[in-house]
């Protein structure tokens, strides 16, 4: 049940990072701006993200399991967006040399994925 009230506000948050900001209410006004300027560029940002902060959930689990093992809660980080922003990055990046389809998700999930992994190590 968490992760359906922590999944919006992580979306929107991962957005608003692009811009150094943690602000829901900013995450919206650019995915609004996304969708106005192309649907295929807001469904690839919310795709990224989503994939984004899937993979740094399972991620953060294994590193946590080899440095640090117990309990670990990883949705505060990802409510703050910095697990997602760089997916959202990714996703719009990829709509833009691709048309929709599974190759274009495809890439989408493959650019995230590997995105968070690096962030994930890098910490």
């Amino acid at each position: 049940m968490r992760i359906v009230t922590t999944l919006p506000r992580a979306l929107l948050a991962s957005l608003s990072q692009i811009y150094l900001v943690e602000s829901r209410a900013a995450g919206l006004a650019i995915l609004l701006a996304l969708a106005l300027a192309s649907p295929q560029l807001a469904a690839g940002a919310l795709l990224g993200i989503a994939v984004s902060i899937a993979a740094s959930i399972a991620v953060a689990a294994l590193v946590a399991a080899v440095r640090a093992p117990g309990p670990q809660d990883p949705w505060p980080r990802a409510r703050s967006g910095l697990w997602g922003y760089n997916g959202a990055l990714l996703g719009i990046l990829v709509s833009t040399r691709c048309e929709p389809g599974w190759a274009w998700a495809g890439w989408i999930a493959a650019a995230a994925t590997c995105a968070s992994a690096l962030y994930l190590l890098a910490e």
